[in-house]
């Protein structure tokens, strides 16, 4: 597995160990251990959810530099649409474009363009081509990797053109050749992306042997320099037409885009990770078969989205329909004849199949892969299923998977620590109270077998109830309960590691994952602040639980100050006494 290349790495020192992270990540290729997260190679597949919303900047995209240029002696930039959507004060892309050529590059070729061509191919494909449907889209290789992944059997059904970026490559070093009369291998193209997965995609291309395309720059590495010839006062004439692209083209910079620009039969189009993932579960199971086409993108709102982006993705979107609209009516650069040419000659086409990537591989022994298999479902029935993460793992069907693997040990789980912790404490309060029979020294029953007297007075929910002026949802039968210890939290990570059974439970949390943390520590009553109301679905795991439930106007502070002075002493006070 260490022969994949990711362009997505981790800055260690800036690495707080904050688990939002292992979260969010798509294929769970990411944990935290030693307050440290770590990044599995053979699950990533580079799509930046985890450079999204890291809050340290600790996830960057490793992609080449400006000095590349000096191996070629013919630099052409790749600009996509999304490109263009940047620079929010600009009028007009013909600026954008011209700008490149004043910082190293001897030319510019639109990606749109490309789109422009792909959007006919796969028209004419779908129209005349008996397929199994839907027919996906091979523009975003975060998607394909994704498939790759956890939908090995879909890819088959991926259309069979490449993706745009190649295309544009291709013409552009073929135009380079025929204008200029410069040597194929003189000619460097390079992308300008703001998807850290484009730089994985050259590396290591899906659908051909190598790419055309010989680096991947940063949009920040560039957007500075073409922002300061844009504002500059130009005095010159620009004659060098580069802006060729009709807003057809452009459109594939957002979602819906490409389904428009292909303008045929039933298009189903969905952004975001996690709702494609959804969607592939849907097809996998053999729905959406009335579908024609999937337009997939990794990115919320599709490329203009994307994590390495400059301007806000919503502002972005807007920007680049202004363009859309303003190049809509542009004649286009490739006529049909010629692109019906493309598609008779069979260009563009993936030359190579794209492959299922095995993550889950528990022995290269079948016998021991089974023997293993079972004793991953044991462990994972034996763990709590609260997926909290306080383990370093997002679930607890992947920590499970950790600990067959030998990357992690049970008592990584907080439930199971504080289990085996209480265990340990019940043996040694056992061993203090017998006295060897020498020394008939009773004065550790004094208090009666098994009590511990911890200074706290107990409280009913009765008297909780008024005290609060709270409402009981949940548990009206149980208001003879008595309570002397509280913990207050709303993330249910610390209410697993220092919350004690029979203790109360106060939060500003209203969903389901608090009752069932309340169940698996035996919480004695859950009280929400601020006059909030569990959700139905929480409300009704309570009754199932059988949990009680309380709300109160007053505020968080206000609730524990209150029972502060009555006597109710805190969860950490208590560990800490005994």
């Amino acid at each position: 597995m260490s022969g994949y290349f990711h362009s997505i790495t981790l800055d260690y020192e800036k690495c707080m160990g904050c688990t939002n992270c292992i979260k969010r990540c798509p294929t769970e290729a990411i944990r935290v251990h030693g307050g440290k997260a770590k990044i599995i190679g053979e699950r990533c597949i580079d799509c930046g959810e985890c450079i999204r919303v890291c809050p340290y900047n600790a996830k960057i995209a490793v992609t080449d530099t400006l000095d590349k240029l000096s191996e070629f002696k013919y630099k052409i930039a790749l600009p996509g649409p999304t490109f263009y959507a940047q620079f929010k004060e600009e009028e007009n892309v013909e600026n954008i474009l011209d700008a490149f050529l004043s910082i190293g590059f001897d030319d510019v070729f639109e990606v749109a363009l490309a789109e422009e061509v792909l959007s006919f191919m796969t028209r004419h494909y779908l129209s005349t081509n008996k397929y199994k449907k839907p027919l996906i889209s091979s523009f975003c290789p975060a998607v394909l990797r994704l498939m790759q992944i956890k939908f090995p059997d879909l890819l088959s059904q991926v259309s069979p053109f490449m993706t745009p970026r190649e295309v544009a490559a291709m013409l552009a070093k073929e135009e380079a050749v025929k204008r200029k009369g410069i040597p194929y291998k003189d000619i460097g193209v390079f992308s300008i992306s703001l998807c850290p997965a484009r730089v994985t995609e050259i590396k290591q291309p899906m659908g051909l042997k190598t790419s055309a395309i010989d680096g991947v720059i940063n949009i920040s590495l560039v957007y500075k320099d073409i922002l300061k010839e844009l504002t500059k006062n130009h005095k010159k004439e620009k004659n060098m037409n580069l802006q060729k692209a009709t807003g057809i083209g452009m459109s594939w910079g957002y979602l819906t885009g490409e389904a428009r620009a292909l303008n045929y039969g039933s298009v189903l189009a969905v952004c975001s990770i996690q709702y494609v993932a959804s969607v592939l579960e849907e097809v996998e199971r053999g729905e959406l078969k009335d579908v024609d086409f999937l337009e997939l993108r990794a990115c919320s709102g599709g490329c203009v989205g994307g994590p390495l982006g400059i301007q806000n993705p919503f502002v972005g979107r807007v920007k680049l329909k202004y363009f859309v609209e303003k190049y809509r009516t542009k004649t286009p650069y490739y006529q049909e004849k010629e692109m019906s040419d493309f598609y008779q000659q069979g260009r563009f086409i993936s030359t190579e199949p794209i492959l299922p990537r095995p993550i889950m591989m528990l022995d290269e022994d079948m016998s021991k892969a089974l023997l293993k298999m079972e004793r991953l479902d044991k462990i994972t029935n034996e763990l709590p299923g609260l997926d909290c993460g306080a383990c370093g793992a997002p679930s607890c069907q992947s920590f499970a998977e950790d600990i067959i693997r030998g990357l992690a040990v049970d008592t990584d789980c907080i439930i199971k620590l504080k289990k085996k912790g209480q265990i340990l404490a019940e043996e040694v309060l056992d061993l203090m109270r017998k006295t060897p029979p020498a020394m008939g020294d009773d004065s550790l029953k004094e208090e009666g077998e098994g009590k511990i007297n911890d200074g706290g007075i107990k409280l009913t929910l009765q008297e909780i109830k008024e005290l609060l002026d709270a409402e009981v949802l949940v548990g009206h039968e149980q208001l003879s309960k008595e309570v002397n210890h509280a913990f207050v939290a709303d993330l249910m990570s610390d209410v697993l590691a220092f919350a004690t059974s029979g203790s109360l439970l106060i939060t500003g949390l209203t969903n389901p994952q608090v009752v069932r943390t309340a169940d698996v520590l035996d919480i004695a009553a859950v009280i929400m602040g601020r006059g909030k109301s569990p959700t139905p679905e929480a409300l009704k795991l309570a009754q199932e639980s059988n949990i009680p439930i309380l709300t109160t106007k007053f505020i968080l502070f206000e609730i524990s100050g209150r029972l502060h002075a009555r006597g109710i002493r805190g969860c950490i006070e208590k560990v800490g006494s005994t």
